[in-house]
């Protein structure tokens, strides 16, 4: 439905088609079910495609909505508007919705609204006050917001007017070009949608005031400033309390993490440390027990840690049973040794039968 007031009717709202624009309050049109859509008896006869309706959709007849209803003096159209105003501006706007309705005074809207509800007064069901911000010359606190008119400098989309702004319809359109504009004004409808989701953000969230956000966002170390970077996508989903507990939340935890790392790494060292004397220790206890007595003299006679003999030892048994890369490992462990104490080593291997001796190379002898 689409309602239009005219000024040369006493501002009387008028009801006209949705395929053609023709002015339909005064005669009997169809209701499309299914798209919600009003369209007049010649329309209807040319089955004129409008957005999504076709001719074969259910429909029902309505007949002029000028009669008067229930109350004396509100036509039944006046009704449904006031009703719709009700709901789009809320209880207590009664100029909006006054405006809205059309040929009624706001004292006439206020009045019918008790009449029709029983309420001996409206002002308890009348939300609070809004308080409009004045934006003066020289504050900084607004950053483009004019409140008087209700509307920012730049909105979202801020050019979508210019593409409505030369549209009008014509009875010599043909189904394409009145396609086309049914089009760039849905698409115009859901700007303005959009809108009025940014501005209830905006309006809700307090967000009007720029330098008092700026100066909290400054107040914050690096990592505050980042997180609130990213966190700001979410304020679309919550509210104000929700979001402020949400990053209080989330800035604790890192600041947390933050300490704990710190700690950690200032204790990385003395946990080094004291791995490396458990490490030792424990070296030291199982080299013990799994050397005999005479093993033990025998590193201290050639002045070698039991530990580093431990490990020889297990190197030199190993080796024929290892692979070629592991041999290469293991005779690192043979490495800054002394020739001497390498000999002394290797020899007493041989003379407990742990290792073989290496076999003596052929020599070559002249035949006789």
């Amino acid at each position: 439905m689409v309602v239009t007031h005219s000024q040369s009717h006493g501002n009387a709202c008028l009801i006209r088609c949705d395929g053609c624009l023709m002015n339909i309050t005064e005669m009997m049109w169809v209701q499309c079910v299914q798209c919600c859509i009003d369209i007049c008896p010649l329309c209807v006869i040319q089955r004129t495609h409008i957005r999504t309706h076709d001719y074969t959709h259910k429909y029902r007849v309505i007949k002029s909505l000028l009669f008067e209803a229930d109350t004396a003096g509100w036509q039944m159209i006046e009704e449904l508007l006031f009703v719709d105003g009700l709901i789009m501006h809320g209880i207590g706007n009664w100029n909006d919705i006054a405006a809205y309705v059309g040929r009624k005074t706001p004292q006439e809207v206020k009045e019918h609204f008790v009449h029709i509800f029983a309420q001996k007064d409206s002002e308890e069901l009348e939300g609070e006050a809004v308080q409009n911000v004045q934006s003066l010359p020289l504050s900084q606190e607004i950053s483009g917001y004019m409140p008087l008119r209700q509307d920012f400098e730049v909105e979202y989309s801020n050019e979508a007017e210019l593409l409505i702004k030369e549209i009008s319809f014509s009875k010599t359109d043909t189904l394409l070009e009145k396609e086309t504009k049914e089009v760039l004004l849905e698409s115009y409808r859901n700007v303005l949608q959009q809108r009025k989701v940014f501005r209830s953000l905006i309006f809700n969230n307090g967000l009007l005031s720029a330098k008092q956000h700026s100066l909290g966002e400054r107040s914050l170390c690096a990592e505050g400033r980042e997180l609130l970077t990213k966190m700001k996508p979410l304020l679309k989903m919550l509210t104000k309390k929700e979001y402020l507990d949400l990053f209080q939340g989330l800035y604790l935890e890192a600041q947390l993490r933050k300490k704990i790392a710190d700690m950690y790494q200032d204790d990385a060292p003395k946990k080094e440390e004291a791995h490396a004397k458990q490490t030792a220790a424990i070296t030291d206890e199982l080299a013990l027990r799994f050397l005999s007595e005479r093993e033990q003299a025998f590193c201290n006679m050639i002045s070698i840690p039991i530990t580093v003999y431990y490990s020889l030892k297990e190197a030199a048994i190993l080796y024929k049973s290892v692979t070629k890369v592991e041999k290469k490992h293991i005779l690192k462990c043979f490495q800054g040794l002394t020739e001497q104490k390498l000999s002394q080593i290797l020899n007493y291997f041989i003379q407990n039968k742990w290792i073989e001796p290496a076999p003596n190379k052929p020599q070559n002898t002249a035949p006789g």
